[in-house]
Formats: structure tokens, C-alpha cells, sequence
């Protein structure tokens, strides 16, 4: 089948998974949306990247058990930035590889980004603001 194959079932995709990478918005749906069970299932030898945001593992699930010990996961974020704590558990786990919240970011990206911005400093400026959300603002 060209390399991959669908999962029949969210334990098999999470058990036969070599790499699992998170590309979603974190959103009411999604918050969470791994679980410690999902991780309790992989293989040692899987990789787990969140390139999204955080809370989109189970809050406290990649400092548990169900994770301890596997070979790297990589987040982008925390869900304070920076964490409040500089002895948080993720920050010396020795499997983890924490990220700012722009880990992911392409150059190209960020100059989108501050494009963008800039456009909008300039228009405000002008007296003909762009992309407001309360106008009355």
C-alpha cells in the first residue's frame, strides 16, 4: 500500500506507530486528545513530536509511568511559556527534547508572521487599522 496503512483501530495506529507528529490546533476537541493509554501502548522504541501545542497530551501523562523511559519525545510547548518552574519534571527528563513555542517555526514562517504584524502597525498608525476583531477597540 505505498509505504503506510490505516489503523483499524486508534490502539493498533498507537501501537504500530514508530513515530507519532502532532499537526493540529489545540481546541476544545482536541485538548488531550493523546492519551496516557495511547502512550501506554506505543513501543519503546516510538517517537512521540508535538509540534502544536501543548495540551494536546493528557496533562501530566508524559511525566507518568506510561511514558518514563522512552527514547525522546519532542514538545513545542509548554502550557505556560516559560514554564513557572525551572526544575519542571520536563525540563531534566533526559527522553524529552522541550522546545520553545516557535521550536517549529520556519524562517519563512516568521517572516510572514512579523509581515503581517508590521502591516498591522502601519495601518493603526495610519488611521486605517486592518484585521480587528472589536472594532469599537
Amino acid at each position: 500500500m505505498g509505504g503506510w496503512r490505516v489503523a483499524e483501530r486508534r490502539e493498533a495506529f498507537f501501537a504500530t506507530s514508530d513515530i507519532v507528529s502532532l499537526h493540529v490546533r489545540r481546541t476544545p476537541e482536541t485538548r488531550g486528545i493523546v492519551t496516557g493509554a495511547d502512550l501506554a501502548a506505543m513501543a519503546d522504541r516510538s517517537l512521540l513530536f508535538n509540534t502544536s501545542r501543548a495540551g494536546l497530551i493528557e496533562p501530566g501523562k508524559l511525566e507518568s509511568d506510561a511514558w518514563n523511559g522512552r527514547p525522546l519525545v519532542a514538545t513545542d510547548v509548554f502550557v505556560t511559556v516559560p514554564p513557572p518552574d525551572p526544575t519542571h519534571v520536563l525540563l531534566s527528563l533526559p527522553y524529552v527534547l522541550p522546545t520553545p513555542h516557535i521550536g517549529c517555526v520556519t524562517e519563512d514562517e516568521l517572516e510572514l508572521q512579523f509581515r503581517d504584524v508590521f502591516e498591522q502597525i502601519n495601518a493603526l498608525a495610519r488611521g486605517e487599522p486592518i484585521h480587528m476583531v472589536i472594532l469599537e477597540a
